[in-house]
């Protein structure tokens, strides 16, 4: 398993991580951080998988972007997902407090925890949720420091 520190991070920032709801529009499921949601993981059966990554590249490494330049980011996500054949469901992350705003991600099935790090360091983010089928779904930090 990869290394999965989150050392230099603000606390804040962790802590918005570990506490925003993350979901996906069709079907219809939300989860958390550290809770397993047995939707999740009818998804995964249901598609052939046992793991997952909720990716977003929106606002690169915890700075906000414009709606504009957050919009084109996750076009070009978008794009990549699909010529990669990757099955995914849109969705987004969203901060219960309000500070953050929403932030479109993509759920993308099939990847493990080694490529989703590589992954998240290839569009700029700080984490990214990794969903193992029958386990609560974790963060892995991607802009590591050692």
């Amino acid at each position: 398993m990869p290394r999965n520190k989150s050392q230099g991070f603000d606390e804040q920032l962790k802590t918005a991580y570990q506490q925003a709801i993350y979901r996906i529009f069709m079907p219809s499921i939300n989860w958390k951080i550290g809770r397993v949601e047995p939707d999740i993981d009818k998804l995964l059966q249901a598609n052939g998988a046992k793991k997952a990554i909720f990716l977003t590249a929106s606002n690169p490494y915890s700075k906000l972007c414009s709606i504009q330049k957050n919009k084109e980011a996750n076009e070009t996500l978008l794009a990549w997902i699909k010529e990669n054949n990757y099955t995914f469901f849109e969705g987004q992350g969203e901060d219960p407090q309000g500070v953050w705003p929403p932030e479109q991600s993509f759920l993308i099935l099939g990847i493990d925890a080694k490529e989703a790090i590589a992954l998240g360091q290839s569009w700029h983010q700080n984490a990214v949720v990794f969903i193992e089928k029958s386990k609560p779904p974790t963060l892995l930090w991607c802009n590591v420091l050692s």
